[in-house]
């Protein structure tokens, strides 16, 4: 579910996460993947794993970028837990964003997909909004259990080999607000040179909105120089976040032979 309010004669009252505090974080838009790693630690001590983890880790994510992005630059990551539940509180410093959450766009269209995930992805998405900023609050299903941490990269790498008129790039590690300027800078490069380009996600372990508004442009600017980009090999969350967000099919092998274009400017 999605709610929102806006009461600007009270301070901020988003909902109560009254449990167990096991995480504070202040962040900035240096420290997004920093406090990935750290939210991926704290949930899987708190016996959240699999899919859910991988989705609530996602969803705070896509929350705190949006935060950085779109509410002054930083802001605060709560997680609690209650009886038989995570609950994660991201707070910023904008100055009361809307809380309406934009419905999933066109495939063709980049941007405009981070708090469609966060809904998306989770059971309950609350947002309220003051003159303070936004304070948007999520929960998970979870077990108080114990499990071992897995490490994660905190690198992502890249690898571009020119083969028979096209190029391959193989992507690996974890894509995020930290790597889309690097990232959109190669693929520019990539295609100005050879137009036709594949790239291979089977190493990528974890992407976002922002690297899926990358992808889509490189996919119109490799259209426009008479060319195209093919997403090949994702798995795991990789694969459910693009293909739920209808990536996948624009862009992954059996994509239609001409695609639609882009017309107009995004917003």
């Amino acid at each position: 579910m999605i709610s929102g309010s806006a009461d600007y004669g009270q301070p901020p009252t988003p909902p109560s996460t009254d449990g167990v505090l096991l995480l504070v974080v202040a962040f900035t838009a240096e420290r997004v993947p920093e406090v990935r790693h750290t939210l991926t630690a704290a949930v899987a001590r708190a016996g959240l794993a699999g899919e859910e983890a991988e989705d609530f880790v996602l969803t705070v994510h896509e929350l705190v970028t949006n935060a950085v992005r779109h509410g002054g630059g930083s802001g605060e990551l709560r997680l609690h837990r209650q009886p038989g539940r995570l609950t994660c509180q991201v707070r910023d410093h904008g100055g009361g964003t809307s809380t309406d959450v934009p419905a999933l766009p066109n495939a063709n269209v980049p941007g405009q997909r981070g708090l469609w995930l966060a809904h998306h992805l989770t059971c309950g998405l609350t947002l309220h909004t003051s003159p303070h900023g936004l304070t948007a609050t999520v929960s998970a299903p979870s077990a108080q259990r114990t499990r071992h941490e897995r490490p994660r990269p905190h690198l992502w790498r890249w690898h571009s080999q020119p083969r028979h008129g096209r190029t391959l790039v193989t992507l690996a590690g974890e894509l995020d607000l930290s790597s889309v300027e690097q990232l959109s800078d190669r693929l520019t490069a990539t295609i100005a040179a050879t137009p036709t380009v594949d790239v291979d996600l089977a190493a990528v372990t974890f992407l976002d909105s922002t690297v899926i508004s990358v992808l889509v442009s490189a996919h119109h600017a490799a259209a426009l120089a008479g060319g195209a980009l093919t997403l090949l090999h994702p798995t795991g969350q990789v694969q459910r976040v693009l293909t739920v967000t209808g990536i996948l099919p624009l862009l992954g092998p059996d994509k239609p032979a001409d695609p639609p274009r882009l017309t107009g400017s995004p917003t």
